[in-house]
Protein backbone atom coordinates (compact mmCIF):
# COMPACT_ATOMS: atom_id res chain seq x y z
CA UNK A 1 0.00 0.00 0.00
CA UNK A 2 0.91 3.47 -1.03
CA UNK A 3 2.23 6.09 2.04
CA UNK A 4 1.82 9.48 1.55
CA UNK A 5 0.06 9.22 -1.48
CA UNK A 6 -1.90 12.97 -1.53
CA UNK A 7 1.21 14.72 0.13
CA UNK A 8 2.21 17.63 -2.63
CA UNK A 9 5.68 17.41 -1.97
CA UNK A 10 5.89 13.64 -2.70
CA UNK A 11 3.72 14.21 -5.87
CA UNK A 12 6.42 16.49 -7.09
CA UNK A 13 9.37 14.53 -6.17
CA UNK A 14 7.57 11.69 -8.07
CA UNK A 15 7.16 13.47 -11.48
CA UNK A 16 10.78 14.22 -11.53
CA UNK A 17 11.58 10.42 -10.34
CA UNK A 18 9.91 9.23 -13.04
CA UNK A 19 11.69 12.12 -15.53
CA UNK A 20 14.51 11.08 -14.36
CA UNK A 21 15.74 14.61 -13.15
CA UNK A 22 15.32 13.70 -9.42
CA UNK A 23 18.87 13.75 -7.84
CA UNK A 24 20.32 10.97 -5.66
CA UNK A 25 18.30 12.15 -2.33
CA UNK A 26 15.21 12.34 -3.66
CA UNK A 27 15.15 9.24 -5.09
CA UNK A 28 15.74 7.52 -1.98
CA UNK A 29 12.99 10.14 -0.35
CA UNK A 30 10.11 8.59 -3.07
CA UNK A 31 11.13 5.14 -3.10
CA UNK A 32 11.25 5.08 0.62
CA UNK A 33 7.86 6.15 1.15
CA UNK A 34 6.16 3.27 -0.96
CA UNK A 35 5.84 -0.15 1.08
CA UNK A 36 7.11 -2.24 -2.23
CA UNK A 37 8.73 -1.72 -5.41
CA UNK A 38 5.28 -2.94 -6.91
CA UNK A 39 3.32 0.03 -5.42
CA UNK A 40 6.44 2.31 -6.80
CA UNK A 41 5.69 1.01 -10.02
CA UNK A 42 2.24 1.32 -9.89
CA UNK A 43 1.92 4.71 -9.00
CA UNK A 44 4.93 5.54 -12.09
CA UNK A 45 2.07 3.71 -14.27
CA UNK A 46 -0.32 6.27 -12.94
CA UNK A 47 1.41 8.95 -13.91
CA UNK A 48 2.65 7.66 -17.35
CA UNK A 49 -0.66 7.19 -18.63
CA UNK A 50 -1.45 11.22 -17.21
CA UNK A 51 1.38 12.17 -19.41
CA UNK A 52 0.61 10.19 -22.31
CA UNK A 53 -0.68 12.97 -24.18
CA UNK A 54 2.24 14.47 -24.01
CA UNK A 55 4.02 11.83 -26.20
CA UNK A 56 1.78 11.83 -28.84
CA UNK A 57 1.86 15.20 -29.66
CA UNK A 58 5.32 15.87 -31.44
CA UNK A 59 6.50 18.85 -31.84
CA UNK A 60 9.39 20.50 -34.15
CA UNK A 61 12.89 21.53 -32.69
CA UNK A 62 13.63 24.78 -33.47
CA UNK A 63 17.06 25.00 -34.87
CA UNK A 64 18.49 27.57 -32.58
CA UNK A 65 16.87 25.82 -29.17
CA UNK A 66 20.05 25.63 -27.64
CA UNK A 67 20.65 29.46 -28.26
CA UNK A 68 17.21 30.54 -27.46
CA UNK A 69 17.83 28.64 -23.68
CA UNK A 70 20.94 30.51 -23.36
CA UNK A 71 19.73 33.86 -24.03
CA UNK A 72 16.68 33.11 -21.80
CA UNK A 73 18.94 32.09 -19.00
CA UNK A 74 21.16 34.91 -19.47
CA UNK A 75 18.68 37.43 -19.46
CA UNK A 76 16.74 36.16 -16.15
CA UNK A 77 20.35 36.54 -14.26
CA UNK A 78 20.73 40.02 -15.70
CA UNK A 79 24.19 38.07 -17.39
CA UNK A 80 26.12 40.10 -14.65
CA UNK A 81 26.11 36.77 -12.72
CA UNK A 82 27.78 34.19 -14.47
CA UNK A 83 28.91 34.70 -18.18
CA UNK A 84 27.22 32.06 -20.26
CA UNK A 85 29.79 30.75 -23.74
CA UNK A 86 26.99 29.72 -26.70
CA UNK A 87 29.91 28.00 -27.78
CA UNK A 88 30.16 25.81 -24.62
CA UNK A 89 26.11 24.83 -25.59
CA UNK A 90 24.43 21.58 -26.60
CA UNK A 91 25.97 20.37 -29.62
CA UNK A 92 23.76 22.00 -32.19
CA UNK A 93 20.02 20.55 -33.26
CA UNK A 94 20.94 20.63 -37.15
CA UNK A 95 23.23 17.41 -36.03
CA UNK A 96 20.62 15.75 -34.77
CA UNK A 97 19.02 16.84 -38.22
CA UNK A 98 21.40 14.90 -39.84
CA UNK A 99 21.36 11.61 -37.83
CA UNK A 100 17.60 10.79 -37.73
CA UNK A 101 15.92 13.66 -40.92
CA UNK A 102 13.48 14.61 -38.69
CA UNK A 103 14.48 16.99 -35.41
CA UNK A 104 11.47 16.46 -33.61
CA UNK A 105 10.97 15.67 -29.41
CA UNK A 106 7.80 15.11 -27.73
CA UNK A 107 5.92 17.77 -25.43
CA UNK A 108 7.35 16.02 -22.58
CA UNK A 109 10.66 15.41 -23.34
CA UNK A 110 10.92 19.36 -24.15
CA UNK A 111 9.13 19.52 -20.59
CA UNK A 112 12.27 17.79 -19.13
CA UNK A 113 14.19 19.95 -21.05
CA UNK A 114 12.75 22.58 -19.15
CA UNK A 115 12.78 21.57 -16.00
CA UNK A 116 16.82 20.44 -16.34
CA UNK A 117 17.28 24.18 -16.99
CA UNK A 118 15.23 25.80 -14.34
CA UNK A 119 17.37 23.21 -11.98
CA UNK A 120 20.73 24.45 -13.22
CA UNK A 121 19.28 28.18 -12.64
CA UNK A 122 17.77 27.46 -9.49
CA UNK A 123 20.66 25.72 -7.85
CA UNK A 124 23.98 26.47 -9.81
CA UNK A 125 23.42 30.50 -10.62
CA UNK A 126 22.86 31.17 -6.80
CA UNK A 127 26.26 29.19 -5.75
CA UNK A 128 28.08 31.24 -7.98
CA UNK A 129 26.46 34.17 -6.54
CA UNK A 130 27.22 33.26 -3.26
CA UNK A 131 30.84 32.39 -4.23
CA UNK A 132 31.21 35.15 -6.19
CA UNK A 133 30.37 37.66 -2.82
CA UNK A 134 32.13 35.88 -0.34
CA UNK A 135 35.28 36.27 -3.14
CA UNK A 136 34.64 40.01 -3.25
CA UNK A 137 34.43 40.07 0.78
CA UNK A 138 38.31 37.94 1.35
CA UNK A 139 39.59 40.83 -1.66
CA UNK A 140 38.26 43.67 -0.03
CA UNK A 141 39.36 42.41 3.79
CA UNK A 142 42.88 41.96 2.14
CA UNK A 143 42.64 45.63 0.39
CA UNK A 144 42.06 46.97 4.24
CA UNK A 145 45.20 45.26 5.50
CA UNK A 146 47.24 46.55 2.82
CA UNK A 147 45.71 49.81 3.65
CA UNK A 148 46.63 48.99 7.58
CA UNK A 149 50.21 48.09 6.50
CA UNK A 150 50.50 51.68 4.74
CA UNK A 151 49.61 53.33 7.74
CA UNK A 152 52.16 51.53 9.75
CA UNK A 153 54.93 51.90 7.24
CA UNK A 154 53.96 55.84 6.74
CA UNK A 155 53.90 55.75 10.77
CA UNK A 156 57.44 54.86 10.92
CA UNK A 157 58.68 57.47 8.38
CA UNK A 158 56.86 59.81 10.58
CA UNK A 159 57.01 59.87 14.31
CA UNK A 160 54.32 57.66 14.21
CA UNK A 161 51.73 60.11 13.15
CA UNK A 162 49.00 59.52 11.25
CA UNK A 163 48.74 60.55 7.26
CA UNK A 164 47.11 64.28 8.10
CA UNK A 165 46.72 66.95 5.51
CA UNK A 166 45.18 69.41 6.96
CA UNK A 167 41.82 70.42 9.36
CA UNK A 168 38.63 71.02 7.91
CA UNK A 169 36.98 73.76 8.91
CA UNK A 170 34.02 73.46 11.07
CA UNK A 171 31.76 75.52 8.85
CA UNK A 172 32.37 73.68 5.55
CA UNK A 173 30.60 70.30 4.95
CA UNK A 174 32.31 66.99 5.00
CA UNK A 175 30.68 65.62 1.87
CA UNK A 176 32.25 68.56 -0.18
CA UNK A 177 35.03 67.88 -2.46
CA UNK A 178 37.62 70.03 -1.08
CA UNK A 179 36.83 68.56 2.72
CA UNK A 180 36.85 64.71 1.61
CA UNK A 181 38.18 63.06 4.73
CA UNK A 182 39.71 60.28 2.08
CA UNK A 183 42.79 63.16 1.25
CA UNK A 184 44.43 62.23 4.06
CA UNK A 185 44.62 58.73 3.45
CA UNK A 186 45.86 60.10 -0.18
CA UNK A 187 48.78 60.80 1.42
CA UNK A 188 49.60 57.03 1.08
CA UNK A 189 49.47 57.31 -2.32
CA UNK A 190 51.59 60.18 -2.97
CA UNK A 191 54.45 58.90 -1.05
CA UNK A 192 53.89 55.82 -2.51
CA UNK A 193 52.60 53.34 0.63
CA UNK A 194 49.57 51.70 -1.06
CA UNK A 195 49.24 51.15 -4.81
CA UNK A 196 45.90 53.09 -6.07
CA UNK A 197 44.29 49.97 -6.77
CA UNK A 198 43.86 48.81 -3.28
CA UNK A 199 41.33 51.74 -2.59
CA UNK A 200 38.85 50.24 -5.17
CA UNK A 201 36.58 47.18 -3.61
CA UNK A 202 35.46 44.72 -5.84
CA UNK A 203 31.82 44.89 -4.16
CA UNK A 204 31.37 48.62 -4.76
CA UNK A 205 30.09 48.72 -8.53
CA UNK A 206 30.56 51.49 -10.73
CA UNK A 207 34.02 52.61 -8.76
CA UNK A 208 37.04 52.73 -10.72
CA UNK A 209 40.43 52.70 -9.60
CA UNK A 210 42.50 55.93 -10.06
CA UNK A 211 44.44 56.37 -13.45
CA UNK A 212 45.98 59.37 -13.74
CA UNK A 213 49.40 59.46 -14.78
CA UNK A 214 51.08 62.24 -11.77
CA UNK A 215 49.46 61.65 -8.63
CA UNK A 216 51.08 64.20 -6.76
CA UNK A 217 49.55 66.49 -8.70
CA UNK A 218 46.46 66.36 -7.22
CA UNK A 219 45.57 67.02 -2.94
CA UNK A 220 43.18 64.26 -2.68
CA UNK A 221 41.26 61.19 -4.98
CA UNK A 222 40.10 63.73 -8.40
CA UNK A 223 37.18 61.39 -8.55
CA UNK A 224 35.35 60.05 -5.17
CA UNK A 225 34.31 56.32 -6.91
CA UNK A 226 38.30 56.48 -7.10
CA UNK A 227 38.06 55.33 -3.14
CA UNK A 228 35.82 52.70 -2.15
CA UNK A 229 36.39 52.88 1.78
CA UNK A 230 35.24 55.00 4.76
CA UNK A 231 37.78 56.73 7.05
CA UNK A 232 37.65 57.63 10.74
CA UNK A 233 37.07 61.69 10.76
CA UNK A 234 40.46 63.40 11.24
CA UNK A 235 39.71 66.71 13.36
CA UNK A 236 43.49 67.00 13.88
CA UNK A 237 46.62 65.21 13.70
CA UNK A 238 46.75 61.38 15.66
CA UNK A 239 49.35 59.53 16.93
CA UNK A 240 49.36 55.73 15.98
CA UNK A 241 50.63 54.52 19.67
CA UNK A 242 47.63 56.27 21.30
CA UNK A 243 45.40 54.41 19.06
CA UNK A 244 42.75 51.40 21.25
CA UNK A 245 44.27 48.15 19.31
CA UNK A 246 40.23 48.10 18.30
CA UNK A 247 39.43 50.71 17.12
CA UNK A 248 38.20 50.80 13.86
CA UNK A 249 39.62 52.92 11.16
CA UNK A 250 38.93 52.50 7.61
CA UNK A 251 35.59 50.31 6.64
CA UNK A 252 33.70 50.14 3.39
CA UNK A 253 31.54 53.35 2.36
CA UNK A 254 29.67 54.33 5.06
CA UNK A 255 25.63 54.26 4.31
CA UNK A 256 24.94 58.23 5.03
CA UNK A 257 25.95 59.07 1.40
CA UNK A 258 25.12 58.20 -2.30
CA UNK A 259 27.34 56.27 -4.57
CA UNK A 260 28.88 60.03 -5.83
CA UNK A 261 30.08 60.01 -1.81
CA UNK A 262 27.21 62.83 -0.93
CA UNK A 263 25.09 63.06 1.88
CA UNK A 264 21.92 61.63 1.40
CA UNK A 265 19.59 64.16 2.61
CA UNK A 266 16.17 62.62 2.04
CA UNK A 267 14.76 58.76 2.27
CA UNK A 268 15.51 55.70 3.58
CA UNK A 269 18.96 55.44 4.71
CA UNK A 270 20.46 51.51 5.12
CA UNK A 271 22.18 50.55 8.35
CA UNK A 272 25.21 48.99 6.61
CA UNK A 273 27.35 49.95 3.63
CA UNK A 274 25.71 49.33 -0.05
CA UNK A 275 29.04 47.99 -1.10
CA UNK A 276 27.91 44.64 -0.72
CA UNK A 277 24.69 44.22 -2.22
CA UNK A 278 21.36 43.71 0.67
CA UNK A 279 21.62 43.26 3.31
CA UNK A 280 24.95 43.66 2.82
CA UNK A 281 27.40 44.32 5.58
CA UNK A 282 30.54 45.80 5.79
CA UNK A 283 34.79 45.08 5.70
CA UNK A 284 36.21 47.20 8.52
CA UNK A 285 40.26 47.55 9.48
CA UNK A 286 41.22 48.27 13.13
CA UNK A 287 44.30 49.46 14.70
CA UNK A 288 46.10 46.64 15.10
CA UNK A 289 45.70 46.07 11.36
CA UNK A 290 43.52 43.04 11.98
CA UNK A 291 40.65 43.14 9.54
CA UNK A 292 37.23 41.22 9.22
CA UNK A 293 33.68 40.98 7.42
CA UNK A 294 30.55 42.00 9.54
CA UNK A 295 27.03 41.52 9.51
CA UNK A 296 26.44 44.58 11.86
CA UNK A 297 28.09 48.08 11.93
CA UNK A 298 28.05 48.03 15.64
CA UNK A 299 31.68 47.29 15.87
CA UNK A 300 33.18 49.89 17.68
CA UNK A 301 34.87 50.61 20.61
CA UNK A 302 31.58 49.91 23.38
CA UNK A 303 29.59 48.41 20.33
CA UNK A 304 29.23 51.84 18.85
CA UNK A 305 28.19 52.40 15.54
CA UNK A 306 31.00 53.09 12.75
CA UNK A 307 29.05 55.34 10.48
CA UNK A 308 26.74 57.02 13.34
CA UNK A 309 27.67 59.87 15.62
CA UNK A 310 26.01 59.23 19.30
CA UNK A 311 22.85 61.55 19.62
CA UNK A 312 23.06 62.66 16.07
CA UNK A 313 19.53 61.43 14.00
CA UNK A 314 19.59 63.62 11.03
CA UNK A 315 23.29 64.69 9.07
CA UNK A 316 24.36 67.63 6.90
CA UNK A 317 27.28 67.42 7.12
CA UNK A 318 28.73 70.06 9.48
CA UNK A 319 28.81 67.01 12.17
CA UNK A 320 32.42 66.52 14.73
CA UNK A 321 32.68 63.73 16.86
CA UNK A 322 33.03 64.90 20.42
CA UNK A 323 35.04 61.50 21.80
CA UNK A 324 37.68 59.49 20.56
CA UNK A 325 35.60 56.20 21.26
CA UNK A 326 32.32 57.46 19.31
CA UNK A 327 33.85 56.30 15.82
CA UNK A 328 32.46 58.16 12.52
CA UNK A 329 34.04 56.94 9.38
CA UNK A 330 33.53 59.13 6.43
CA UNK A 331 34.58 59.63 2.72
Amino acid sequence: MEQQRFDPELSGDLLGYHLGLADRETCARVEAAFDTPEALQAACDRLQRRLAPLDTDAVELPQDLNRRILDRVEAETNTRTLPLSKAAAMSDPADAESATGNPSISLRELSGLAAAVLIFVGIFIPGYQHAKLEAQKAACVNNLRILGNGHIAYGEMNASQWPYAGNTPKDIPWDRSEARNSRHSYLMITEKFVPVSNYVCQGSEGDRILDVENPQDYSGFPDPRNCSYSMTFLTGPWNQQKLAPDEPIVSDMTPLVDENRKLILQGRVMLNSRSHGRPGGQSVLNADNSASHYNSPKVGLENDDIYRLIGVDEYNGLERPRLRSDAFLIP
